[in-house]
């Protein structure tokens, strides 16, 4: 397992904080059905691959039935949660990205959409965005230990016509994150579906994506729940015992 070096470590402590207070908001939502493990989730690691600064894992029940993992994620500057699991092939010497186009992103498996084979649901929880003051420095030394709670404005990547890109808002609109963030000002804790079933027709929606930081001024936190079909019984359909909005895909 990787350890977290004493180097890394006081960069991420600032950020414990905001996840326990988070999961403790999320789980009151759901008026106690859905539970965290605070101690795990704010373990953070650095990640192997460098594609984010770090995560950590933390089980979930739902009424006392283990169903899945919280991954915590936090996004530096211009960081994506892509596919890891073709990160080898990604280098200069064999940049074809999957056979996929990215365009303007950066040229890395940070951006390429992962798989969502056999889930059921994911949900985007966001937790908390600090603002950077110094750009030249690590931008995660140089957060504020000041959180705007549950502020977001991530991009939801997918493919469009064989084209990575932007396919939705995860969070806040831009200019209103930028606010919320610069002012250091608190929102409402908010849960967004980004696979699931439609409460109307039952239809499933969601597609491959991965979660993407296009702020360069700012350090975002945020957690992804994803449970799958196989869960079975009640179970399944978790995240729908708290209120959630939908992830709306912009104009093709």
């Amino acid at each position: 397992m990787t350890r977290v070096t004493e180097e890394v470590y006081p960069k991420l402590a600032k950020f414990q904080g905001p996840i326990s207070e988070a999961l403790a908001a999320y789980s009151a939502m759901s008026a106690g059905k859905l539970e965290f493990d605070p101690g795990k989730a704010q373990a953070l690691l650095p990640t192997r691959h460098h594609r984010y600064t770090a995560f950590s894992m933390s089980p979930v029940t739902h009424i006392d039935k283990v169903i899945g993992h919280l991954r915590i994620a936090v996004l530096g500057p211009l960081e994506g949660t892509g596919n890891s699991a073709i990160h080898s092939r990604l280098n200069d010497e064999n940049p074809d990205h999957g056979g996929l186009d990215i365009g303007s992103l950066p040229k890395d498996s940070r951006v390429l959409p992962r798989p969502i084979d056999g889930i059921a649901y994911e949900g985007f929880f966001p937790i908390s965005s600090h603002r950077i003051g110094d750009f030249d420095a690590d931008p995660i030394a140089a957060a504020s230990p000041d959180a705007s709670m549950y502020a977001a404005n991530v991009s939801q990547l997918g493919v469009r016509h064989g084209l990575v890109g932007k396919v939705a808002t995860l969070g806040q609109g831009s200019e209103d994150f930028k606010t919320i963030v610069n002012n250091g000002v608190n929102t409402e804790p908010t849960v967004t579906l980004i696979v699931g079933h439609d409460k109307r027709t039952a239809e499933p929606f969601g597609e491959p994506h991965a979660e993407y930081n296009p702020h360069s001024d700012a350090v975002q936190v945020f957690g992804l729940l994803a449970i799958r079909e196989d869960i079975g019984g009640l179970h399944i359909g978790a995240l729908e015992d708290m209120p959630t909005q939908r992830s709306l895909p912009i104009a093709a």
